[in-house]
């Protein structure tokens, strides 16, 4: 079954997109001027950065734009740029506008400087002006980023209520940490109102936080199988991140401490993998493209496959940082045991001037190397790109059903790439974790 790029807050839970979003390829270069590396690790492209007459965009990385997020917009317009291939992403020296940041600047040292550039949609914005392509259309398909029908919001934080408006109260029995930053969050409850998980679905949950008068609810994945729900023990794969509500909230919690889980909710139809309520899709191979903690919803995939699912070629491409490893091990052994599957593992540089949570944590680079000393592990360094994709979905008996599950940044690249390549929308299922 899989092919495995390591790219996947936790194990949050999926929002579906039918519809596709345009993304654009970006190269990560350095201006002759710059004096420090790049942090996100990603790789040059040579044949884009190269190409003249390629749209421009620089980043500033100045010490109060840095603190205000400019890392995390240089990995969105990375990701976007990476779909068009005709946009060369540089960082840059201090642009003066310290109050008014992030700040970017299009076309070259002349260009005009746009700021603040603090979420997706910004960032969608600056590399739509850069390219003078409009993202939201796609092959000729006009839907605006982000736009149809939407089963889950996933890893996003909001404020909602459940559907059922129904949560039972568990325990925190104990806590693993996996990562510096991420852990697996083992929870317990004797309350028989926490309802059943049914065999013909992959499924998730939602997590509300209690922030005082405030409510927050999370959609996650767990990692544990269905009889261990049944047994009243559910592991939750969450990513900590320093300003998140609800992940500090939870990061914050003492063993023994009370949370509410909903009762379980579908995600996916089985074998067809199309969210539940649509109409089945019959596939010859399956593709999953997952970043971060969005693992954990292909790992309920993979572990349906291993419990007498349709046996098919299965290529997992895996996306994640060197310092956010998660579940290798577990994808190695699946991968070992079928022969069927295909193992990527995309690797990015760990973030910089960013508080891990987990600081204290030792094994990460054990663990990173021993999954590199695996001889059938197939390891690139970068995030994904068309190329990649395009060698992989070629490579599959069709039609191949495809997974995406990560960032909404990946998700609108990732997406976009694969419409490019041919594959057609009913085909593709995008998760947000």
């Amino acid at each position: 079954q899989a092919t495995l790029w390591l790219k996947f807050a936790s194990a949050p839970v999926p929002h579906f997109w039918t519809n596709a979003t345009q993304g654009c390829l970006s190269v990560w270069s350095m201006v002759a001027d710059n004096a420090f590396s790049s942090s996100s690790g990603s790789s040059t492209s040579s044949s884009s950065s190269s190409e003249e007459g390629a749209a421009q965009i620089q980043v500033c990385q100045g010490r109060k734009c840095r603190k205000r997020g400019a890392e995390g917009r240089i990995k969105e317009i990375e990701e976007l740029a990476d779909a068009f291939g005709e946009c060369v992403v540089t960082v840059s020296k201090c642009m003066h506008k310290c109050k008014k940041g992030p700040c970017v600047r299009i076309g070259g040292r002349s260009g005009k400087i746009h700021y603040p550039i603090t979420d997706l949609q910004s960032s969608i914005e600056i590399v739509e002006k850069a390219t003078g392509k409009t993202l939201s259309h796609v092959k000729g398909q006009e839907q605006s980023v982000g736009q149809g029908p939407r089963l889950l919001k996933g890893d996003s934080e909001r404020k909602r209520k459940h559907p059922d408006g129904q949560f039972v109260r568990w325990q925190l029995k104990a806590v693993t940490v996996v990562s510096k930053w991420s852990a697996i969050y083992h929870c317990t409850t004797s309350d028989t109102s926490r309802g059943r998980v049914s065999g013909s679905n992959t499924w998730h949950v939602t997590l509300c936080a209690q922030l005082g008068a405030q409510e927050v609810e999370r959609d996650y994945t767990p990692i544990s199988t269905s009889k261990a729900w049944d047994n009243g023990c559910c592991d939750l794969l969450i990513k900590v991140y320093p300003n998140g509500q609800a992940t500090s909230w939870l990061h914050s919690l003492s063993i023994g401490s009370e949370l509410l889980l909903s009762p379980p909710q579908p995600t996916l139809q089985l074998p067809s993998l199309v969210p539940d309520g649509q109409k089945g899709f019959r596939s010859k191979s399956i593709l999953l493209v997952v970043g971060g903690t969005g693992i954990a919803p292909a790992w309920q995939i993979l572990d349906s496959l291993s419990s007498g699912m349709r046996t098919m070629p299965v290529t997992l491409i895996y996306s994640c940082r060197k310092d956010d490893l998660l579940m290798a091990k577990s994808l190695a052994r699946f991968d070992a045991k079928n022969r069927q599957s295909r193992l990527i593992l995309s690797l990015t540089e760990p973030s910089r001037d960013v508080p891990e949570p987990f600081p204290k944590f030792a094994n990460g680079e054990k663990d990173l190397q021993e999954i590199l000393d695996d001889k059938k592990l197939t390891v690139n360094d970068g995030r994904i790109d068309r190329q990649l994709l395009e060698a992989e979905v070629s490579a599959l008996p069709m039609p191949v059903r495809v997974v995406v599950s990560g960032p909404e940044m990946m998700n609108v690249a990732v997406n976009t790439m694969l419409l490019d390549i041919g594959l057609v929308m009913d085909s593709i299922t995008v998760l947000e974790a």
